[in-house]
């Protein structure tokens, strides 16, 4: 199961990662499961974490964006409610912003 996470420092959004983990728990197991996986992964930059299951019949991530940590200059990522994230959001400590 494909699970989308965000991670939020203190200053703002850190990043965000699609990772893949077998399981069908979607509660707490699940979250763990997918926040250990990007752990393992070396894609968890730290912070607090929300994770979100792929709805059933929803596509898979583009190849590009499985398995890595993503910011704000990656095509194709979205807000939650699925609007573009174009530019900069307004606090922002990703990998592009910190110069990683």
């Amino acid at each position: 199961m494909w699970w989308y996470l965000s991670f939020v420092g203190e200053k703002g959004w850190r990043g965000g990662c699609y990772v893949y983990v077998e399981t069908t728990d979607l509660g707490r197991e699940g979250v763990f499961a997918a926040t250990m996986k990007a752990h393992m992964l070396k894609i968890n930059p730290g912070g607090t974490v929300a994770a979100v299951p792929k709805p059933p019949g929803a596509p898979d991530p583009e190849p590009h964006m499985q398995h890595r940590l993503l910011n704000h200059k990656d095509e194709g990522l979205n807000r939650a409610d699925g609007t573009p994230l174009v530019g900069k959001p307004e606090h922002c400590e990703c990998t592009a912003c910190r110069g990683n």
